[in-house]
């Protein structure tokens, strides 16, 4: 039976991937300029030589960028959970964390985001590491994540 993968597993098993995907050629990519595709191509790699040794629920390796490993709860948009923990910190309630999401423009309906506000209240989010374009594709934020991985709880660099 295979091991289950932890994440001193996952953060060991990438700085070995990337190691040695850094020292190969890997004619598949050349002249590639789609870095979208590039990334997609060695999740799809990774991912595989995971499968290969462990046990664990399959997602996006899309987190483990730059040698940096990213945990779910660090994964929210900087700029929207700094602001609502401005709002939280300076005695906000519902209807200014409401405001606040129609601000951002965030696709959710009133009832949906008084839902939210209340959710937002009892249990306030820890402060994100991507970004949210207009496109409403997430993005990470590389300078700030690189910066704080190591510093910040939830982001980790992999030696």
């Amino acid at each position: 039976m295979k091991q289950k993968l932890s994440i001193k597993l996952l953060c060991r098993e990438a700085g070995l991937f990337a190691e040695a995907e850094s020292v190969h050629p890997e004619p598949t990519i050349y002249g590639v300029t789609d870095g979208k595709a590039v990334g997609t191509y060695l999740e799809h790699k990774f991912q595989a030589q995971l499968r290969e040794k462990y046990r664990y629920v399959e997602g996006s390796s899309g987190n483990v960028l730059h040698s940096i490993f990213i945990e779910a709860g660090r994964t929210a948009d900087y700029q929207t959970t700094r602001g609502i923990l401005n709002i939280i910190e300076n005695n906000g309630n519902e209807d200014d964390i409401v405001a606040f999401m129609q601000d951002r423009l965030l696709p959710v309906e009133e009832i949906g985001a008084s839902q939210i506000a209340k959710e937002i209240l009892a249990n306030p989010p820890k402060i994100g590491y991507l970004t949210i374009s207009n496109a409403l594709q997430w993005r990470l934020q590389y300078k700030r994540v690189i910066a704080e991985a190591g510093r910040v709880d939830g982001i980790y660099r992999i030696q």
